[in-house]
């Protein structure tokens, strides 16, 4: 029996115990059992499996997607020149923090002359966290004024334009 055509796999008994699909690429995973009225809960283990292929098929489509890849070097170029006021002395890609399929950019630690601030995009919003610099001011206070999400020394800008108004002040403030 050739495992490759379903007809025959199907003909021998196997079923489908589920099916994850889209237009590009899809997992079906056939099962031979005794037993063809498996319930929900019988068929969750093969539905976690379905998943995890699903999703490893998914990822190499999308780091292989020329369009993903120039997306990520637009946004990593748009948010290094929120640096191009401070003296941008080394950058460091690394891990987005908050999605870590490769449909979402990397985020980026870049080293100025204050320390090392990390940036990455989050959602809609570009996170600025400056714990590993020499500014050591919370982001209430120093964003007072500033209505959005702000913990100790991170801070979210809505878009490149707040996001270098950030980090300009960031820099400002480290060097009074």
């Amino acid at each position: 029996m050739n495992p490759n055509n379903i007809d025959e796999l199907k003909a021998d008994g196997y079923r489908p115990a589920c099916s994850m699909t889209n237009s590009q690429f899809g997992v079906v995973i056939l099962i031979k059992s005794e037993h063809d009225d498996l319930t929900q809960e019988e068929k969750r283990p093969f539905m976690r499996a379905a998943d995890s292929v699903y999703n490893g098929l998914e990822n190499i489509a999308l780091s292989r997607d020329p369009e993903v890849q120039e997306r990520h070097q637009k946004q990593r170029e748009d948010l290094l020149a929120c640096f191009s006021d401070c003296g941008t002395i080394f950058v460091q890609d690394v891990p987005n923090e908050y999605c870590p399929k490769p449909c979402c950019p990397s985020w980026h630690i870049v080293t100025t002359s204050i320390g090392h601030i990390k940036v990455g995009w989050r959602k809609r919003v570009i996170v600025i966290d400056w714990h590993e610099t020499t500014n050591e001011e919370k982001a209430d206070t120093l964003f007072a004024d500033e209505d959005v999400t702000k913990d100790a020394r991170m801070i979210h800008a809505w878009g490149c334009d707040k996001a270098r108004e950030y980090i300009n002040k960031l820099h400002e403030a480290a060097q009074t």
